[in-house]
């Protein structure tokens, strides 16, 4: 597999992972609440909007850094 596949590949996997964000925030909430940390999950409850947009566009950006290095590479 050469260096531009796995570029590539991360870049598929980011994209993938964009539409879930949501629901791993939601997740983490529960393991915040979990192991009582409750002040932390209150916190990212009330700005999970703000959070899952920051990680969209954070793993959109990092997407699309993956393809232009693996056009670059390979």
């Amino acid at each position: 597999m050469s260096q531009a596949t796995a570029l590539y590949i991360v870049a598929a996997i980011m994209l993938l992972l964009i539409p879930i964000v949501p629901k791993m925030v939601a997740l983490r909430v529960r393991v915040l609440r979990f192991v009582r940390l409750r002040g932390l999950a209150d916190w990212h409850e009330r700005h999970i909007v703000g959070i899952s947009l920051g990680i969209r566009i954070v793993l959109g950006a990092l997407a699309a850094l993956c393809v232009y290095l693996g056009a670059t590479v390979g």
